[in-house]
């Protein structure tokens, strides 16, 4: 009884923090908005949602936390669309406050749907997926002003925190069957053309183990759901009659693939977390499949010239077959390299 007790207090606790903290992230005009004080609160807040999840929660728990995550779901839906109208209104001006309240949006998103998730709240869970709106309008309205938001660090932090609630979203949607009308393929493929070039702009083909990484992980998931997943079949149609956006994707997923490759030959515990297998699927798979010519096209342009694109692939392809585990997955990852 006492456990039960416990769970639902917690899981009160998490609907006021969410009140507060979804309102004041959602009030645009709102002053003094610290964006670090915020953030830091983002972590608590995830630190009571993981607390509610160890206390074994009964129906009633469960039942407070759905009520509380339908309604932050639906203020950070609707902030998205706000925040496109406010870009698209004021331009370059409105890029730093857009920013300050899109990041640590996404962020709230991505740790109610996990929970949601967890606790398989299919209406929570499909209310968030209206969330899309947070990268695909807000977001979206945001890369076309980068240059305002006062450095690098703040562009590649705005990208990471899209990518992941993105990827996240599509994920889960194609795993739960969720309506692909609610985030139709030209605002999706849009919102990956301009993170593509937004990255490359920002890092290269560079990596390393922090943000870039993770933007590049990110990025090789949702190209690889959209490519593979059924309920995507208008994405991927579309992503194939983009010619740029196919070659802009290839310089992102070849060098993560390279990082990778090189990755798996470390002891696991040594592997950055976004180096696994997983990860080589991601990059891999839309590499042999809808951007196979494209790849195919990088090859032929280096092999009258400097050959090291081809040099490298076929060395990465070579340290993935000499490092794939022994197992099913080991099997249909070769026939993938072949």
């Amino acid at each position: 009884m006492a456990a039960s007790v416990t769970g639902v207090s917690w899981a009160r606790l998490v609907g006021e923090v969410c009140n507060v903290l979804v309102g004041e992230v959602c009030d645009v005009h709102g002053s003094d908005y610290d964006i670090q004080a915020i953030l830091d609160r983002c972590d608590s807040l995830a630190i009571l949602l993981n607390r509610v999840v160890d206390s074994s929660p009964g129906p009633e728990t469960v039942a407070a936390l759905d009520r509380a995550i339908h309604s932050s779901a639906r203020q950070l839906s609707a902030l998205g669309t706000r925040l496109a109208a406010t870009v698209r209104q004021d331009g370059a001006a409105a890029a730093f406050p857009a920013y300050q309240h899109l990041v640590p949006a996404c962020l709230i998103a991505e740790h109610l749907l996990r929970v949601a998730l967890k606790f398989r709240l299919r209406g929570a869970a499909q209310a968030l997926f209206r969330c899309v709106s947070l990268p695909l309008a807000g977001g979206r309205a945001l890369m076309g002003h980068f240059d305002a938001l006062h450095g690098s660090s703040n562009q590649t932090c705005a990208l990471l925190s899209q990518a992941r609630l993105l990827m996240l979203l599509l994920e889960k949607a194609a795993d739960w069957g969720f309506d692909a009308q609610l985030a139709p393929a030209s605002p999706v493929v849009l919102w990956l053309a301009s993170a593509v070039s937004q990255f490359l702009d920002l890092h290269g083909t560079a990596l390393g183990r922090g943000p870039p990484l993770k933007i590049q992980y990110c990025l090789a998931v949702i190209a690889n759901t959209l490519t593979s997943a059924p309920m995507f079949s208008h994405h991927a149609a579309t992503m194939s009659m983009l010619g740029n956006v196919q070659r802009s994707l290839v310089q992102v997923l070849v060098p993560l693939l390279h990082a990778t490759a090189v990755a798996m030959q470390l002891p696991a515990d040594r592997r950055p977390h976004e180096c696994s297998w997983d990860g080589v699927y991601a990059a891999l798979s839309p590499l042999t499949g809808v951007l196979a010519v494209s790849v195919q096209e990088q090859l032929s342009a280096t092999s009258e010239g400097d050959s090291s694109f081809a040099q490298r692939l076929m060395a990465s392809t070579a340290r993935l077959f000499a490092a794939a585990p022994g197992s099913d997955a080991s099997d249909q990852l070769k026939e993938q390299l072949v």
